[in-house]
């Protein structure tokens, strides 16, 4: 679960600096 977490975690900061 903590990977899952992990890992949504570094998609959403991801996207954000996409975004940016």
């Amino acid at each position: 679960v903590k990977d899952l977490l992990d890992l949504e975690s570094v998609h959403m900061a991801y996207l954000c600096e996409a975004l940016e």
